[in-house]
């Protein structure tokens, strides 16, 4: 089980740093899937971040900001920590340097990004309402991910997922 949360943490740092959007994408999927299984909350949270790092990196008015290449700097060293700590198996200090990955993802979203409304608060209802579609209940799925209920259901309600055959855990 370490040496698979392992090998994710390595895969979501080697896809942020070689700029791989869409695999970022596909990871939080899996990530959070996983999550919503286990009841995991270190996986959602590596959820949200590979998912707003995809929200991100795919915008070429944030890649070409010149406050992007630093900000990216130390996210990527944030999550070379967060795999350290994990690897001597300090769990709590992993965590605590994905926070910081949080925190710098949410600065520089803040600073050049066109929208008022954070991105990484924008994961959280995102990948609640995928936690949701995997068979979550709303309250389970908002406090995997710390989104806002009231958010979650707007946003559930406005997707067609009620309209699709949902996929069970």
């Amino acid at each position: 089980m370490l040496k698979k949360l392992i090998e994710e943490a390595v895969e979501l740092r080697q896809f942020f740093k070689k700029e791989k959007a869409f695999r970022l994408k596909e990871l939080s999927t899996e990530l959070i899937r996983e999550s919503a299984l286990h009841d995991d909350k270190f996986k959602a949270l590596m959820a949200l971040i590979a998912y707003s790092l995809f929200k991100l990196s795919s915008k070429t008015h944030i890649k070409k900001n010149p406050k992007w290449p630093s900000a990216k700097e130390r996210i990527l060293k944030h999550l070379d920590n967060a795999i350290l700590e994990l690897r001597q198996k300090r769990f709590k200090d992993s965590e605590t340097e994905l926070q910081n990955a949080v925190e710098d993802i949410s600065r520089i979203d803040s600073e050049i990004s066109n929208y008022a409304f954070n991105t990484f608060e924008k994961a959280k209802t995102k990948l609640a309402s995928t936690a949701y579609s995997f068979g979550l209940s709303l309250s389970q799925a908002a406090m995997l991910t710390g989104a806002d209920k009231k958010n979650l259901l707007n946003y559930i309600g406005f997707t067609k997922m009620h309209d699709e055959a949902g996929v069970f855990l």
